[in-house]
């Protein structure tokens, strides 16, 4: 699984490309080509679906409860 720090690259990576009109990039031993700017696009937000996922605070949940007089 990569670290935010490795998707932060991949993500700057693909959009550079996009801007660039490049379709095939190279991560370490492996290179990818996209067929269309439509696929590049969703694996871009692929990407940063899934840094938000690791980087995004979870939400802290409370349970109130509380009675009303004394229940032994």
């Amino acid at each position: 699984m990569a670290t935010a720090e490795e998707l932060r690259e991949r993500l700057a990576s693909l959009r550079k490309l996009r801007a660039n009109g490049i379709q095939t990039v190279s991560y370490e031993d492996e290179t990818v080509t996209y067929r269309s700017d439509k696929e590049l696009a969703s694996a871009i937000a692929d990407l940063e679906r899934q840094l938000n996922e690791r980087t995004s605070a979870r939400p802290r949940i409370f349970n109130i409860q509380g009675r009303k007089g004394y229940r032994p």
